[in-house]
């Protein structure tokens, strides 16, 4: 009985033996922001991003708020290669302690930060994404950008 067992809890921990190292290496997506784009509301824009972190206003009356949203996990070989790894001397059963923490080695999801700038009507005229504390905008709020974002 008791060998019946640790062959059956192998065979459950080999079966999920590839999972975590398969995600490490594709990553993970962060929230779809493809819907921020010129033309729509600031309300629009917050249903996708909530509350902005930091807001301001230009000389040219353009209020630009800046959002915070998940990025996600960008894929990592080297997380791969560590959960391969202790697959390999736990026999998978890494694999257990993993699926119940699956954020232990895959690493923190990245937090990106959007500009968003907006006309007196409350309406988009320009997408900044990834955007630094020393990044200097423009201050009509427009850029090239400014008409679509690419998901993440």
């Amino acid at each position: 009985m008791r060998a019946a067992l640790t062959i059956a809890l192998l065979a459950a921990s080999l079966s999920l033996a590839a999972c975590s190292v398969n995600r490490a290496m594709q990553g993970q997506p962060g929230a779809d922001v493809s819907a921020v784009r010129s033309g729509i509301t600031r309300t629009e824009v917050e249903e996708c991003l909530g509350s902005p972190l930091r807001e301001w206003t230009t000389a040219e009356d353009v209020h630009y708020r800046v959002y915070a949203y998940d990025g996600g996990i960008p894929p990592s070989a080297s997380n791969a290669s560590t959960i391969l790894f202790l697959d390999v001397i736990s026999a998978g059963l890494a694999e257990l302690f993993l699926q119940l923490d699956p954020h232990s080695l895959h690493g923190p999801r990245k937090v990106r930060r959007m500009a968003v700038a907006y006309d007196r009507d409350e309406q988009v005229i320009g997408v900044f994404d990834d955007v630094g504390d020393f990044d200097v905008l423009p201050d009509n709020g427009r850029s090239e950008r400014s008409s679509t974002v690419p998901a993440q």
